[in-house]
C-alpha cells in the first residue's frame, strides 16, 4: 500500500487547504473499493498500479476536486468592468484637478 500512500501524498500537495483531508480520505476509499472489487480482497500491487494509472496524474486528480467557480458571476462582470473604467478615468482627472487648484492657490 506504499504506492497508494505516495500517490495520495502527491495529490494532497495540489489540493486547497480547506478540504484537503476530506478529499484524500474520499479518494483513498474510492481507490480501495475499486481494488477490492477487482481483486476480491487480495491486495495486488499490479492491480493497484493499474487503478492509480487510470486515475491519472496527481495534479489532474487534484484539479478535479478544486472549486473553480469564479469570484464574480458572469452577470455581474460587465458592471465590474464599467466601474473599473469609470474609476480609472475619474481618479487621474481628480488628481490633475487637485494639482491645478493647488498650483493656482500657491500663485
Amino acid at each position: 500500500m506504499e504506492l497508494l500512500e505516495r500517490y495520495l501524498r502527491q495529490v494532497k500537495k495540489h489540493l486547497p487547504i480547506k478540504d484537503k483531508e476530506d478529499t484524500i480520505e474520499e479518494l483513498r476509499s474510492l481507490i480501495l473499493e475499486e481494488l477490492d472489487s477487482r481483486t476480491n480482497g487480495i491486495n495486488d500491487e499490479k492491480t493497484l498500479n493499474d487503478i492509480i494509472t487510470s486515475y491519472g496524474y496527481p495534479i489532474e486528480v487534484a484539479a478535479k476536486y478544486r472549486n473553480t467557480d469564479p469570484l464574480i458571476s458572469s452577470t455581474l462582470r460587465p458592471y465590474l468592468y464599467f466601474s473599473l473604467k469609470v474609476i480609472s478615468m475619474v481618479v487621474p482627472f481628480g488628481i490633475i484637478l487637485a494639482t491645478i487648484v493647488g498650483y493656482i492657490n500657491d500663485h
